[in-house]
């Protein structure tokens, strides 16, 4: 199954899980309740707030922002949001993909951003991973052993 590793953009995957989803989504739309409304923008807030973070990030370092060719890393960027999440990027799409399964109301919605998660966890971050594990050695360890993949609410 290597042959799907860092092969899909996962801005792409996460457009083509969210149109699989919205047959059953946009006729909801009209009917989603104000609480649906709300949270569905409070988790596109989060997630804006969060991909900004770490984007910035990873030009004030200097390094690739390309998920297909990880080795291309020029820096560990550990600080700010990856300080709390190992992946933000990929944490902000499952927050963009669940704002939309909230607003749908159909329990199978919330398939598309488990989907998105478990895809992303095998075929993306897991090579990224190798390449860091041999780009940066024992930094890279160190900074997977203190941060987790997702998100820590708490600093130490």
């Amino acid at each position: 199954m290597r042959c799907l590793e860092n092969r899909v953009p996962p801005p792409l995957l996460m457009v083509i899980i969210g149109l699989a989803m919205a047959p059953a989504i946009t006729p909801q739309l009209p009917y989603a309740a104000p609480w649906q409304w709300l949270l569905c923008a409070l988790l596109v807030l989060a997630g804006g707030v969060v991909v900004s973070l770490a984007l910035r990030a990873f030009v004030q370092h200097k390094t690739t922002v390309n998920p297909l060719q990880p080795a291309r890393a020029t820096s560990l960027v550990s600080s700010g949001i990856f300080a709390r999440s190992r992946n933000p990027m990929y944490l902000a799409m499952v927050c963009f993909l669940t704002a939309w399964a909230v607003l749908g109301g159909w329990q199978w919605q919330w398939l598309g951003p488990m989907l998105f998660a478990a895809y992303i966890q095998r075929f993306q971050i897991a090579p990224e991973e190798r390449a860091m594990l041999q780009l940066f050695g024992r930094d890279y360890q160190e900074y997977t052993a203190a941060v987790p993949r997702w998100w820590r609410w708490r600093t130490k």
